[in-house]
């Protein structure tokens, strides 16, 4: 009874609970949300949502925003068919290419950020629009069908009638959760942004 009290006192308790009544109340209402069909596909959508929440969990604990987030991932997205499909490269490297974009256009925000001394919420407003028109410029507004399948499987696949994604992001949450807790970074990360101003000023931890 002891250990049950302290669980529910912890911060992650209450969003846990409530997601289980949630899904309880889900599968009491429709008979067909807990078809295999049903969880594959709501198990796909909360790993992208997760996986989405996790990046923005990084800027919002150092004490910033970041709401290009989407943007971004749907520009490494775009320019992965985009080098599969018209350029002909390889799965491997489009994925490199795309992951080397994602990492261009953070870099973007970061100078605009700390060397412009723009509010990250104005500066990732304005490269939000900025990342989304480049989405649009690439694809002019059609998807990119021509994807080998091996390059699929992650979405296409399941493991225990749950999405490949959804373990893919389960493994990434618990290196997440590993990295805050257990790492010299993680721990500076949420000390920077528990209290930046007093960081700076004492210059422990540089934090811009």
């Amino acid at each position: 009874m002891e250990r049950l009290r302290k669980l529910m006192r912890h911060n992650d308790a209450g969003i846990a609970l409530s997601a289980g009544l949630l899904f309880v109340g889900c599968a009491l209402s429709s008979e067909s949300f807990l078809s295999a069909y049903n969880l594959f596909n709501i198990s796909r959508i909360v790993a992208f949502s997760v996986l989405v929440a996790l990046a923005q969990a990084l800027v919002l604990v150092a004490g910033g925003m970041n709401l290009s987030v989407g943007a971004i991932g749907g520009l490494a997205t775009i320019t992965t068919g985009y080098c599969i499909q018209v350029l002909g490269l390889p799965g491997w490297l489009a994925a490199l290419v795309a992951l080397g974009i994602g990492g261009v256009a953070g870099w973007v925000n970061g100078v605009i950020i700390t060397r412009l001394q723009i509010n990250s919420f104005i500066a990732t407003l304005a490269t939000l629009f900025v990342f989304t028109g480049l989405v649009h410029g690439f694809s002019e507004g059609y998807a990119y069908t021509d994807i080998p399948r091996e390059f699929t499987f992650l979405g296409r696949q399941k493991f225990l009638g749950l999405s490949n994604l959804f373990w893919t992001m389960g493994l990434v949450l618990l290196a997440t959760h590993y990295a805050f807790r257990h790492t010299v970074f993680g721990r500076r990360l949420l000390a920077t942004g528990g209290n930046q101003g007093r960081l700076g000023w004492l210059g422990s931890i540089p934090t811009g």
